[in-house]
């Protein structure tokens, strides 16, 4: 349950950035 936590996370965290980098 956690892991999925951290893993959607790191999914918006890396599409946060690939925003940014856009």
């Amino acid at each position: 349950d956690q892991y999925q936590f951290c893993y959607r996370a790191s999914l918006e965290y890396l599409g946060s950035f690939d925003h940014y980098a856009n």
